[in-house]
């Protein structure tokens, strides 16, 4: 039987080098699918298209985030509300697969419900908990926490993980 491969992304995979080679070195295991935004990368996968006008943080969810931030991190709520992860949730929902590869924490986080943790792996690019938000401010130091929170519920564990060199890997090691 021919394994199934899930690649997820929230950006257009068939913009993305990285993930060409990789949808390309799943094809020559198992039937693929990919869900991300923009259009099929690949005439020889299943895709799911997400909606690329989905706003990456909607307006009610904005101002509950204003408003209770201070207050509480609800950071799982926040994930699972946000628009883009929602459409894909559901898109997704009742569906099976052997093996993910998961572009990026966010992505990691929404296909760790659809796949073992020793069946996923995730690109992980660049070092963007040290990287993104680093002005000192309050707001710097809740995305900070965020993704803190989002790497260590979603990329730990995993069977593997990529970064772009051997010194963003020490870093995330450390």
């Amino acid at each position: 039987m021919t394994p199934s491969v899930l690649i997820a992304s929230f950006t257009d995979i068939s913009r993305d080098p990285r993930a060409m080679k990789q949808v390309r070195a799943a094809l020559e295991v198992g039937d693929v699918t990919t869900c991300s935004f923009g259009p099929s990368p690949h005439p020889d996968v299943s895709h799911i298209a997400l909606n690329p006008e989905a706003p990456v943080l909607g307006g009610r969810i904005k101002v509950l985030l204003n408003d209770l931030a201070p207050k509480v991190e609800a950071f799982p709520w926040i994930f699972h509300n946000m628009p883009y992860v929602a459409q894909a949730r559901k898109a997704l929902r009742g569906r099976s697969f052997d093996a993910a590869i998961a572009n990026n924490g966010d992505a990691a986080k929404l296909v760790r419900r659809l796949v073992e943790p020793g069946a996923l792996h995730v690109d992980l690019h660049e070092y963007f908990p040290g990287l993104v938000f680093n002005d000192g401010s309050t707001e710097a130091r809740r995305q900070q926490r965020y993704l803190n929170w989002l790497h260590n519920t979603a990329v730990s564990g995993v069977a593997s993980t990529t970064v772009v060199s051997p010194g963003i890997a020490q870093r995330y090691a450390s």
